[in-house]
C-alpha cells in the first residue's frame, strides 16, 4: 500500500517534523539557561532552589526532546 504523498513527500514530512522537534528542544534549552543565569542574582532561599530545579528539569526535557 503506497502513501498518497509518495516517497519524497514522506521524506519531506519527516524532515519538517525533525526540524520542529529540534527547534523545540533548542527553545527549552535557551529558556532554561536564562533561568539558570537569573538565579545568580536571586537571594538564597526557597525561590532560588525552585527556579534551579525548574531549570534543571527543563534542560533534561530538552535533552529528551532533541
Amino acid at each position: 500500500m503506497s502513501s498518497p504523498l509518495g516517497p519524497q513527500g514522506i521524506v519531506m514530512q519527516t524532515l519538517e517534523t525533525s526540524a520542529v522537534l529540534c527547534s523545540g528542544g533548542c527553545a527549552l534549552l535557551a529558556v532554561s539557561s536564562l533561568l539558570a543565569i537569573i538565579t545568580i542574582f536571586l537571594p538564597s532561599g526557597a525561590c532560588e532552589r525552585r527556579i534551579c530545579t525548574l531549570a534543571g528539569y527543563m534542560q533534561m526535557a530538552a535533552g529528551f526532546w532533541k
